[in-house]
């Protein structure tokens, strides 16, 4: 689906809503003078999204958990080991959080060029298609 804008409400308009909604404030006060009733403020769409934002491009920790990356690379070792009376492999923490810093690095990398396919062909949502798109082009790079 293509986003589209939404039309803009005149001022007029929301000088109107907001002078009703003080008089309706104003009769409810005088109804209940002991009691105020509070407007619950609604935030602009977006907003939450664009703190959100700024908040993890400013700070420097992992994204991914700890505890499940590292369950999921010991998974994937058993996996791979071939002879299973061999002894399992022992990571030290160190190297699980270089493991952890280069995958997120990858998929971050990743989704940086999925999202500039996106934006190419006038899409504002990134889709499964975006992605191999972008695995084929690396693909090729090396090459």
């Amino acid at each position: 689906m293509v986003r589209e804008k939404q039309s803009k409400i005149s001022l007029v308009e929301k000088r109107t809503k907001r002078q009703s909604m003080m008089k309706k404030n104003e009769n409810c006060e005088n109804e209940t003078s002991q009691t105020k009733i509070l407007i619950k403020r609604r935030f602009i769409p977006r907003i939450h999204v664009m703190r959100e934002i700024r908040f993890y491009q400013h700070s420097t920790e992992l994204l991914l958990p700890k505890s499940p990356f590292q369950r999921l690379v010991r998974e994937l070792i058993n996996n791979v080991q071939s002879n299973k009376n061999e002894p399992m492999v022992q990571l030290t923490t160190q190297s699980l959080v270089t493991l952890q810093e280069i995958s997120e690095n990858y998929l971050w990398d990743l989704f940086h060029d999925a999202n500039l396919c996106a934006l190419h062909a006038n899409r504002v949502t990134v889709g499964p298609k975006d992605i191999q798109l972008a695995m084929r082009l690396r693909k090729r790079a090396l090459k």
